[in-house]
């Protein structure tokens, strides 16, 4: 590599074309305070690198010899620096070396398909006490003035958003998941609402594997992914990553780094919200607070959500959130939520929200709960695991029987129209009615398939007598115990994510969420001059603040 030393700038290139009167003498080389100073010093960085007898000697020329501004150069004195230190085995890891260097100086991006530096904007607290109650009452309010979403999906979603301020004080990171039952029904929009507010969020729909988790170690940013599942159909590592993200503790992806391969961890923690148009992973649904979309009822008119207006919305109100958080601090830390008032996996999700709800007032609280418990039913319907719905379909089957052959078992649950077994072995089932010769062989087939469904509880087949006839099929006796453990003495799934303790006449419900007044009994866009109007009527005059 034949390295030349410019005489007008004082930079060692391999490029000199790019060098010489008129096209580098304007060139000022910053210092390590970002003040331009004169061209290096005779011989330069890699004569120093060249010359140096130990690792000091190395971080020595580092720091006396600023490095290039300029993307070709930079590279080109990357790849003669790295084969030199390679070559001298002064430092363990040349290239970490060399290119924290590099980063000491920020690459000059004025070339067209450069990109541009990544930064995020921190937001300062506002310097004004904030109270809790008018806050999520103005959240609220916000999110119903731009989209049609129910009082209780209101207040869910204004206390995750407020919990992008807080989310490491908790041991989970629930997703935030937005689904409807077909397109055009303001998930975007809900995720455009949310980007305004949310602490440094980041929009995040077309970004890489490596790209995602170097960032979230970096920034530890609020994710905004519309339409996830493009996003993670082409990566398992993707989709593995956002699995093992929602509890702290695990949220780490391990990979080599530098020359001599280092197993380094990079944080994947942070708050993740994301719409879904089509179910992409059954651990989501049970690691995500889910707002499913309704259609706006005909005639009811929604202020559009334009970005100026969202943004000015935003700026006014981050710090106010951030401010909030920061003074109830030891409150959020300290709330656990009661074994006996959700079931485990419901209280995962949710301890975040309600602890924010404790700190808000007692009232807010009772609201969360009921929230919780509400969105928590609605979701274990919409997304109830479809082996679950086996087991309640088979039991119809059985009828009073106490044998039933897996073929008269695939027979009834094709001829359902409540679950997907006409589309998965509906073709198969009536191939073997149009050809009774191939019958026999088909419902083997697809009696292997029902084996491998009911296997993870344990039931098995068994060849089993009905009048004069013994074929492979299944036991009323095998099968009694996992209906009992699964579905309840009811049908209905006995761990559906609800508290399963016997409530009483105290205890939260949905009409205990604060009715939120329609649109335009709302604070303007640009200031929030009639908050306590909306927080009256959100909360009632008399509602019971948190302590100041």
């Amino acid at each position: 590599m034949n390295v030349q030393k410019c005489d007008t700038c004082g930079m060692e290139t391999i490029f000199p074309d790019v060098h010489g009167p008129g096209k580098c003498d304007t060139l000022d080389l910053p210092d390590q305070n970002g003040k331009a100073q004169d061209a290096p010093a005779e011989g330069g960085i890699l004569n120093a690198i060249a010359n140096a007898k130990n690792a000091q000697d190395v971080w020595q020329a580092f720091q006396t010899n600023p490095p290039p501004t300029g993307s070709i150069d930079r590279a080109a004195i990357r790849d003669a620096i790295v084969k030199s230190l390679k070559e001298s085995k002064l430092v363990t890891s040349p290239t970490g070396a060399v290119d924290a260097w590099l980063e000491t100086v920020a690459i000059d991006r004025g070339g067209v398909g450069a990109g541009e530096v990544f930064v995020i904007e921190e937001v300062p607290p506002s310097d004004d006490l904030v109270k809790g109650t008018e806050l999520v009452a103005e959240m609220m309010a916000y999110f119903k003035r731009f989209l049609y979403v129910t009082d209780e999906q209101a207040l869910a979603i204004s206390l995750w958003t407020i919990h992008t301020y807080c989310f490491d004080h908790f041991s989970h990171s629930p997703f935030l998941c937005v689904t409807s039952p077909t397109p055009r029904h303001g998930k975007t929009t809900l995720l455009s609402l949310i980007h305004a507010l949310a602490n440094r969020a980041i929009p995040a729909s077309n970004i890489t594997e490596a790209v995602l988790f170097r960032t979230i170690d970096k920034f530890h940013p609020t994710l905004v992914i519309d339409e996830i599942e493009n996003f993670v159909k082409k990566s398992d590592v993707i989709k593995g990553m956002m699995n093992a993200s929602w509890m702290r503790k695990f949220a780490r992806a391990f990979r080599c780094v530098g020359d001599t391969d280092e197993v380094r961890a990079f944080s994947t923690w942070a708050p993740k919200c994301f719409t879904l148009l089509r179910r992409v992973s059954e651990q989501w649904d049970d690691r995500s607070i889910i707002i499913t979309m309704r259609m706006k009822p005909a005639g009811m008119a929604m202020d559009d959500a334009e970005e100026d207006v969202l943004e000015a919305i935003g700026t006014g109100m981050r710090p106010r959130i951030y401010r909030w958080v920061l003074d109830h601090e030891a409150a959020l830390k300290s709330y656990k939520v009661p074994r006996e008032t959700l079931d485990l996996r419901v209280r995962n999700n949710w301890t975040p929200l309600l602890a924010i709800a404790n700190a808000i007032s007692p009232e807010t609280l009772k609201a969360g709960i009921a929230v919780a418990k509400a969105l928590s039913t609605e979701s274990a319907d919409a997304s109830q695991h479809y082996r679950i719905l086996l087991l309640k379909h088979i039991r119809d089957a059985f009828g009073m029987e106490d044998n039933v052959f897996s073929a008269d078992i695939m027979k009834s649950l094709v001829n359902r129209d409540d679950g997907d077994w006409p589309i998965w072995w509906g073709k198969q089932v009536a191939d073997a009615d149009a050809h009774p010769e191939k019958a026999d062989t088909i419902y083997k087939s697809l009696g292997r398939r029902l084996a491998k469904e009911l296997e993870p509880f344990g039931v098995k087949p068994t060849k089993v007598r009905i009048g004069d006839r013994t074929r492979q099929g299944y036991r009323r006796m095998d099968l009694e115990p996992v209906w009992s453990q699964y579905l309840g003495n009811d049908g209905t799934d006995g761990t559906d994510g609800t508290s399963q303790v016997t409530g009483s006449d105290s205890e939260p419900s949905t009409s205990d969420v604060p009715s939120v007044p329609s649109v335009p009994s709302v604070p303007s866009p640009t200031g929030y001059a009639a908050a306590q109007a909306v927080f009256d009527q959100i909360f009632g005059p008399q509602a019971e603040e948190e302590e100041e």
